[in-house]
């Protein structure tokens, strides 16, 4: 999925559970992006860490 969908995922999901106030949709749209941003980050670490012990522990 390309970041330019995301970032209009986080934005609509904003605009749906705030009132209809810009600045407020911003406010919890940035964590959002922010969160899944560290999702991936996690998700890439630990998958790592994962595939190194199957390594280690196949030997």
């Amino acid at each position: 999925m390309s970041y330019a969908v995301i970032l209009r995922q986080a934005f609509v999901l904003a605009t749906i559970l705030t009132p209809p106030d810009a600045m407020t949709q911003i406010i919890l749209a940035v964590p959002l992006i922010i969160l899944r941003e560290l999702s991936i980050v996690l998700a890439r670490i630990l998958g790592k860490k994962r595939k190194i012990a199957e390594d280690r522990s196949g030997r």
